[in-house]
């Protein structure tokens, strides 16, 4: 039995790792140095606890096929997988807005109006792949949106998408 091959494949988001890890050892030192004599094996279980539910809701992948996205959430136990075919997506949207050190997102919306944009979001570190994806989705006739505050570095992404949907571009000085 012959598996497919995936096209790309999106990047971990390490800053809600990075995030989890701190708080967790803030609120067991803080909890720690409180009034309240709990013992330490518990405050540790509670915050690995706490951190496995939160990536397990939060820390996915996409991978992207010819005719379908999975998204895999890689630590849950159970309902792993989301498959989406390109008609079903409402648009994309590339948005880097923030810092300098923060990489670009690319936002999933699957109906007109989504609340949890933060869920349904996507990375890719390096630029070159960054291209790649958006030339790939707009050749799928997925509608785009681009939102960045970097127009120099995002050039060759804005240029690709203006071609298709010249409205669908928000620079930001």
């Amino acid at each position: 039995m012959e598996t497919e091959k995936y096209l790309f494949r999106s990047q971990f988001e390490f800053s809600w790792i990075v995030a989890l890890i701190l708080t967790s050892v803030f609120s067991i030192w803080l909890c720690h140095h409180s009034l309240f004599d709990i013992p330490l094996w518990l405050l540790i279980l509670v915050g690995i606890s706490f951190n496995y539910i939160l990536l397990a809701i939060f820390q996915s992948r996409y991978y992207f096929y010819n005719d379908k996205i999975v998204r895999v959430f890689i630590i849950r136990p159970f309902c792993r997988k989301s498959v989406f075919a390109y008609e079903q997506l409402y648009k994309v949207k590339f948005k880097h807005i923030g810092t300098k050190g923060e990489y670009p997102k690319f936002i999933v919306y699957q109906k007109k109006k989504q609340y949890l944009k933060f869920f349904n979001n996507f990375v890719f570190n390096k630029h070159a792949q960054r291209i790649q994806i958006v030339e790939f989705l707009l050749s799928k006739n997925v509608f785009m949106e681009v939102r960045t505050d970097f127009e120099k570095k995002d050039k060759e992404i804005i240029d690709l998408v203006k071609k298709k949907y010249p409205q669908n571009i928000r620079l930001y000085p």
